[in-house]
């Protein structure tokens, strides 16, 4: 029953209370919907509020404080304050026969087992009603008051007549508990700040204004039942929470998260100490994750965090010297500093110390690039494993059967992303990733099994198609994970992450080759195989485990269980109506067919050096060794420092450079040495700048774009770009010139390539800034 459209029909309304914390903001949203106030209170808090509104003064403490109520009638009347039972029952011999319904605002503290995830108001577990009417703080907890309250509410005014709210954590402008007022005081003050538990910790709350706001809609729409109140709607972390609240600062405050158990043992407190952090375990692991389906279907809203937190800062703002130095909940700023002192001087904090001095990792977001590069490194340590035997295969066809597998690779992938993009239009992203990589570790094993049993007559044929398996699995394992990393980080955070993240590649990229270059001539190619694809399961495992975006929109779509939804041939149709999307072909384009002519390059050439399929195996995997081991060194201490001080544009436009200069040295002089020297450098710098500079350009298009557009550039384009640069090569073969000319011939071409990197980086910045 969703209530916001509700056409609004004048009500009476008594609020009893009304000028203490949430009263005020309901008291004036009701007005300003057309309807009746009359307020019932001692008329000591804020008195001076609300001139114009009937007011009626009573002590619900005292004998014969409810006289004034005496005779009088209303469509609704909204109990806020009670804090002991014996209220409700005493109202409602007032006022049960002359009010229409009664409203009584409860608490999720009444559910008795918290553990579980999911609690919805159909669970009746609640914790003990006190039998004393008047039981208070000292006979029984807060949770058991307000069950005994509930219980009362339905036995005097009736269920038909009843409506029920239980709200979480209220919080807001206004709030006098500091509860939540903590986090953005704090995270305000700056400097070092103590983060409790992990990052993603969930936590829970709801702004003043959003509950009282949704009371009055439900009063208007006749509701009764009862309703779990608290939010957001798709939930909320503890980094996103001080996060948010830092983005409406200016402070420089950095979050060091210290683990719940030293807090424990520490006795301080959650919820108090550490107010809103619950550790989500035991007794309170389903705190922060309640069941409010029933009251977002019913119209409730939620305020954005910004809000709440800038409106608490500036209530807070508002209050004298003396109020603003005495916060009723949180750490004392001398017991933090005393806790992060002993918690940093733990051993095992080195690994968040070496991240924080890269200067590229923030904290909070630790996990999520560890995690990240954990899922490149078994991902690509998979490939690396399957590359060398690939690159042998290449060199065993010999450079006159290229073409035509590269011809084979493009089709395939031509096929293959539609059928791709379909997935991605109908299942959420966590679900389509491991279905996506089960599929390339069943073909492989079926690979294997054939290279291992099959009849001798099939080899002819096994190498050619394993070639084109690998290469299509080159490049759609690694686009999928930049698609999913585009789609979990924002922009800014890829320019300083990215090249990290790719470090994680780096060294599953050197541990696949090293392993290779070992074990090839010892266990042969389908022991390796079936490596490959032990690792790359180990990427799903990754890929599971991954936290919360830290983008919205796609928290919400995950938390939805939603697709990215759209057309299986989006990926196509996004490409050639984008100038963007078409500027990022273009430069994929250039760089695939000078990698390329290189690689016919390195067909020739190794293998006029090496006859032996398991010596040209070796060697290319003790050049890849080489590759992956200077790469790393430029990922962590480079990249990331690249990209942010120089652009998108500028680090784009190194690998056409090096090329150039590469290309002019193997046309002149054309040794195994200089082939070995530029293609080390060349693909280095590959990794360590170009694709890291070029996956941040996809975190400035829509999800779709992330998978759809961003895997078809990645695998047709990409392969359009090898069609080219194959048949190219061939023809200018077959015309009789060298390899030295072709190499010549191919460094123009980076000029061309340099500028588009150029424009490609401006373009990227104005989209960026929206």
């Amino acid at each position: 029953m969703a209530v916001h459209n509700t056409p609004i029909k004048p009500l009476r309304i008594l609020i009893l209370g009304g000028t203490g914390f949430i009263g005020p903001h309901q008291v004036e949203y009701a007005l300003s919907r057309g309807h009746t106030v009359t307020l019932f209170n001692r008329g000591v808090t804020n008195p001076t509020l609300f001139p114009k509104v009937e007011k009626l003064i009573g002590d619900r403490n005292a004998p014969g404080g409810y006289k004034a109520l005496d005779g009088r009638t209303w469509d609704v009347v909204i109990d806020n304050p009670v804090q002991v039972p014996r209220w409700v029952r005493e109202a409602g011999a007032v006022l049960a026969p002359n009010v229409g319904k009664y409203v009584f605002v409860s608490t999720l503290s009444t559910y008795k087992n918290r553990g579980k995830i999911g609690i919805s108001e159909a669970d009746v577990d609640q914790l003990n009603a006190p039998s004393a009417p008047d039981a208070t703080e000292k006979d029984a907890s807060y949770g058991e008051r307000k069950v005994r309250g509930e219980m009362d509410a339905k036995a005097t005014f009736g269920e038909n007549k009843t409506l029920i709210v239980r709200p979480g954590l209220i919080v807001g402008p206004g709030d006098l508990t500091d509860r939540f007022s903590y986090w953005p005081i704090r995270v305000e003050q700056g400097g070092e700040m103590l983060a409790p538990g992990t990052p993603d910790d969930p936590v829970a709350f709801i702004d003043q204004r959003d509950l009282t706001e949704f009371i009055v809609r439900l009063c208007e729409a006749d509701a009764i039942g009862t309703y779990n109140v608290v939010g957001p709607q798709y939930g909320l972390t503890m980094s996103e929470m001080l996060y948010g609240c830092k983005a409406v600062t200016t402070s420089d405050t950095r979050f060091t998260w210290v683990d719940a158990d030293f807090l424990l043992a520490r006795k301080l407190r959650p919820y108090a100490d550490l107010p809103v952090w619950m550790p989500p375990r035991g007794n309170s692991a389903g705190w922060a994750r309640m069941n409010i389906s029933k009251a977002v279907q019913a119209g409730l809203t939620f305020r954005p965090l910004a809000q709440t937190a800038r409106d608490t800062l500036t209530y807070f703002h508002q209050q004298s010297p003396e109020r603003q130095a005495q916060l009723k909940a949180g750490l004392a700023p001398e017991k933090e500093q005393q806790v992060l002192a002993e918690w940093l001087a733990r051993a095992g904090r080195c690994v968040k110390r070496f991240l924080s001095r890269l200067g590229t990792v923030e904290p909070g977001e630790e996990r999520a690039t560890l995690l990240a590069a954990t899922y490149f490194f078994f991902a690509l340590a998979s490939y690396f494993i399957l590359r060398a035997v690939r690159d042998a295969a290449g060199v065993a066809a010999g450079t006159d059967k290229l073409p035509w597998l590269f011809t084979g690779t493009l089709l395939t992938t031509l096929a293959m992303n539609p059928v791709y993009s379909a997935i991605v239009a109908r299942l959420p992203v966590r679900r389509f990733i491991p279905i996506v990589y089960r599929i390339f570790i069943a073909l492989l094993l079926g690979f294997a099994a054939i290279i291992k049993y099959g009849p001798v007559t099939w080899e002819p044929y096994l190498g050619p198609a394993f070639w084109i398996l690998t290469s299509i699995y080159s490049l759609f394992i690694p686009s999928v994970f930049w698609g999913f990393m585009a789609d979990s980080f924002r922009p800014e955070q890829g320019k300083r992450l990215f090249g990290f993240i790719s470090v994680g590649g780096t060294l599953g990229a050197l541990a696949g080759a090293f392993l290779t270059s070992r074990l090839a001539q010892a266990v042969g190619t389908p022991v390796l195989m079936v490596m490959s694809v032990v690792l790359l399961e180990c990427a799903v495992q990754a890929a599971r485990r991954f936290p919360p975006s830290f983008r919205d929109d796609t928290r919400a779509r995950d938390a939805a269980d939603e697709s990215v939804g759209g057309s299986s041939l989006a990926g196509i149709t996004h490409v050639l109506t984008s100038p963007y999307l078409l500027g990022i072909c273009a430069y994929m384009l250039l760089f695939t067919i000078g990698s390329t002519v290189l690689y016919f390059q390195q067909a020739e050439i190794v293998g006029a050096r090496y006859a032996d399929r398991e010596a040209r195996t070796a060697f290319l995997a003790t050049i890849d060794t080489v590759v992956q081991s200077l790469t790393i060194l430029a990922q962590l201490f480079v990249t990331g420092r690249v990209i942010k001080w120089l652009g998108v544009g500028a680090t784009l436009a190194i690998m056409p450079v090096l090329s150039l200069v590469g290309f002019v040295a193997l046309g002149t002089w054309g040794t195994l040495t200089v082939f070995v020297l530029f293609q080390v450098l060349r693909r280095a710098g590959e990794y360590a700048f170009g694709r890291p500079a070029r996956e941040v350009l996809f975190t400035v298009v829509p999800p779709e774009d992330r998978y759809k557009a961003k895997n078809f550039i990645d695998t047709f384009v990409y392969r359009g770009g090898d069609q080219i640069g194959a048949w190219s090569y061939a023809g200018l073969s077959t015309a009789g010139l060298a390899a030295g000319t072709i190499s010549l011939m191919a460094a123009p071409m980076s000029f061309l390539w340099l500028g588009v990197a150029l424009w490609l980086g401006r373009r990227n910045s104005r989209m960026e800034r929206g």
